[in-house]
């Protein structure tokens, strides 16, 4: 929000984020699976494994749109090996995972722009959805800022001048604002510090036969 909290579209409300997602949700695109192994107690564990896979196929649906709860989803791979799979440490403390901070690869679409997307020293924050019914978690750390700008300089190229803002204006703001991870030879910052909510449901993931 200090980068993008004054246009209306950018908004939690607003045309940016409502079109993205319900883009994803009506297409299965930029799917991400999240899996948790190792637990030996839902309600508190010291070490657990978190994965991170890019889902194929689409969302299974109720009657209203909703995403079901225990669903089985595949995971994008190729010769029996994941596209993505990034594995983390983590815990869970009274039912909510929380995993150590590491850099995470992500598949993202959002309107009609695709990205591996990288997280820099990414933590989540998650309820685990032991009922079946959705839960809301986050994620912080720190965002490239070419990768964001990429995504913003795509996205206006679909939708000219429809959103409001200045591309220029945008990369300028984004470079000052930067505040991680330091380039070691100019000593500009390359990262934006940043933060994302998203929901879940409790779903199954089919994983191919991994190679030897």
């Amino acid at each position: 929000y200090r980068l993008m909290g004054c246009v209306e579209a950018w908004k939690s409300y607003g045309h940016i984020e409502n079109n993205a997602n319900s883009h994803r949700l009506s297409s299965g695109l930029g799917m991400i699976l999240i899996e948790v192994t190792d637990v030996d107690d839902t309600a508190n564990d010291d070490s657990v494994q978190v994965g991170f896979y890019r889902g194929i196929g689409s969302y299974n649906l109720d009657s209203s749109g909703k995403v079901l709860p225990y669903a089985s989803y595949g995971i994008d791979h190729e010769d029996g090996l994941p596209r993505y799979g990034d594995i983390v440490s983590g815990k869970i403390v009274d039912g909510v995972l929380k995993t150590d901070s590491a850099d995470v690869h992500l598949p993202f679409f959002g309107n009609y722009q695709y990205m591996n997307q990288v997280f820099r020293d990414m933590q989540l924050h998650m309820e685990l959805p032991l009922d079946g019914k959705p839960v809301t978690g986050s994620v912080a750390g720190y965002y490239g800022v070419d990768q964001f700008y990429s995504y913003v300089r795509g996205m206006l190229s679909t939708f000219p001048n429809r959103h409001k803002f200045s591309c220029p204006s945008i990369y300028v703001a984004a470079h000052q604002l930067a505040d991680g991870h330091p380039d070691p030879e100019t000593g500009d910052c390359t990262t934006l510090s940043s933060a994302f909510k998203f929901d879940a449901v409790a779903a199954f993931i089919n994983h191919p036969e991994q190679e030897e």
